[in-house]
């Protein structure tokens, strides 16, 4: 998306792309209701929301297996997730501050919090550049001895295995700084009936502060760790987001329901 875009010149470019494109009739979807903001100040002509779906039907709270919770967890009691690339626009340093004040502040001992996802990305640190995030992660996690409540699974193959793994968790965490459009990883802990924390991005269409999600303010790690705290402790109102997550996502996020929302009209639309 263009707001994630580098340099001015592959900025303008960017925009110069797409005018041209939309002064030979293009059609532009895009998968979010933010971009099609950007598209109707920015480059104009016709736009159409095509929002990204979730399979339900593989990604489903069935899916939850004793095995797999039993090996993740190491004689812990809730499991708390985040699927993304290890990279400095997915966030995860706020994820291991906030554990610290679980474990050092709130005294917490019972969770494990699992980052799934390739183990790459560089970034800035002052004027030093950083060639490994992962690196910097790890030194944060040892340094700070969370070793036992952290662990870096790395990439996931296989999508089955991500389900398997999401349904047989407790909270899904997701702390990225910018996006193109709502994450498919959150959409696919809502379909697995998860309790989804996350930051609070204009990206996100579908998240409801308390119905389908918690918010928090985005950088706010006291507040994550809060909400964090008040899930692990609290089991009842884990099972009451569980219900809502997955009813949201069988009525709004399923495959099906995208397809008739969205394809259809849109279909209807070029035939005009």
């Amino acid at each position: 998306p263009p707001w994630k875009t580098k340099t001015k010149g592959r900025y303008r470019l960017i925009i110069l792309t797409l005018k041209s494109l939309k002064d030979k009739g293009t059609v532009f979807t895009v998968p979010s209701r933010a971009m099609v903001s950007w598209i109707e100040k920015f480059i104009g002509g016709s736009c159409f929301l095509l929002p990204n779906g979730v399979d339900t039907s593989l990604f489903n709270p069935l899916k939850r297996r004793a095995d797999i919770r039993d090996r993740l967890l190491n004689n812990r009691d809730v499991l708390i997730p985040y699927v993304a690339r290890i990279h400095p626009d997915k966030n995860q340093i706020d994820v291991l501050r906030a554990v610290k004040i679980l474990v050092d502040e709130k005294r917490l001992r019972n969770f494990k919090v699992l980052f799934i996802g390739p183990l790459r990305g560089s970034f800035t640190e002052g004027k030093k550049k950083v060639n490994e995030y992962y690196i910097y992660l790890r030194h944060y996690t040892v340094r700070n001895k969370l070793n036992n409540y952290v662990d870096f699974l790395g990439e996931v193959d296989r999508k089955e295995e991500v389900a398997y793994i999401l349904a047989s968790s407790d909270i899904y965490v997701h702390v990225s700084l910018t996006e193109a459009a709502a994450p498919l990883a959150i959409m696919e802990a809502l379909a697995s009936g998860l309790p989804v924390v996350a930051y609070d991005l204009p990206f996100y269409d579908f998240l409801k502060d308390n119905e389908n999600a918690i918010l928090v303010k985005r950088g706010d790690v006291r507040a994550l760790a809060t909400v964090l705290e008040t899930l692990i402790n609290d089991k009842n109102l884990r099972e009451n987001l569980e219900r809502r997550a997955r009813i949201f996502a069988e009525e709004n996020l399923s495959w099906k329901k995208i397809v008739e929302r969205y394809y259809v009209e849109l279909y209807k639309r070029l035939l005009q």
